[in-house]
């Protein structure tokens, strides 16, 4: 009896053990299976990964002008990483969320509404004992400016004009509808190095404006 019992005790353990080995093996099967079809779907439907901004991607308004039915603002990347650009909503209503886009002045993009683009603007050198005659480009009152690409780098502050038109549904540009800007929305982006594509950040500023008249 006592040899049965010992017996029996030991094919339960034998049992136990292959049991649990059985379940090791199917978890390790389950789990390159899924690793293998992973790799295939990536390569059949060239899935690439989620690109996004760094955590700690950050800029503020430090102030606002409304002047000449013109929107200044004033920026300060207050994060570690720099910022190439953002996209401005605006808005008459508080109670609502903004969406007319703005044409910007002072960016090479002009006729992108609504995005604005950093960059460092130098006058073009002299080139004889005579001065370059200047050339009224309409938008910065003068010298003809040669942009260079830049970005807005931590720490540093930089000023982007909105003029006070939209671009209509009819595709030509007009003033906005509306006297007053009363609350905004930027979304900040980067730009992709290899790709050129725009990624959008976490970090979005909202603020409501006061005494901001956009139309005469």
């Amino acid at each position: 009896m006592k040899l049965e019992k010992k017996w029996n005790k030991k094919l339960l353990n034998k049992k136990s053990v292959s049991l649990m080995l059985s379940y090791v093996i199917l978890i390790v099967i389950a789990i390159t299976m899924a690793i293998a079809v992973y790799a295939w779907l990536r390569i059949v439907a060239n899935v690439k990964p989620v690109e996004s901004c760094e955590e700690e991607t950050s800029m503020i308004l430090d102030s606002y002008k409304c002047v000449n039915e013109n929107l200044k603002l004033f920026f300060r990347n207050n994060g570690r990483f720099s910022i190439d650009g953002f996209i401005l909503f605006v808005g008459s209503d508080t109670e609502k969320i903004p969406t007319s886009l703005l044409i910007p002045l002072n960016a090479e993009q002009l006729s992108k509404e609504g995005y604005f683009i950093f960059k460092e603007f130098e006058k073009p050198e002299e080139l004889g004992p005579e001065p370059i005659e200047e050339e009224d480009d309409g938008i910065t009152g003068g010298a003809v400016l040669d942009a260079e690409e830049d970005v807005l780098v931590p720490g540093e502050t930089e000023e982007a004009i909105f003029s006070n038109r939209e671009r209509k549904q009819d595709g030509g540009i007009g003033k906005v509808n509306f006297d007053y800007i009363r609350n905004i929305k930027i979304q900040l982006f980067i730009i992709h190095e290899e790709s050129g594509d725009k990624i959008l950040c976490e970090n979005i500023i909202r603020q409501e404006l006061k005494n901001c008249k956009i139309n005469e």
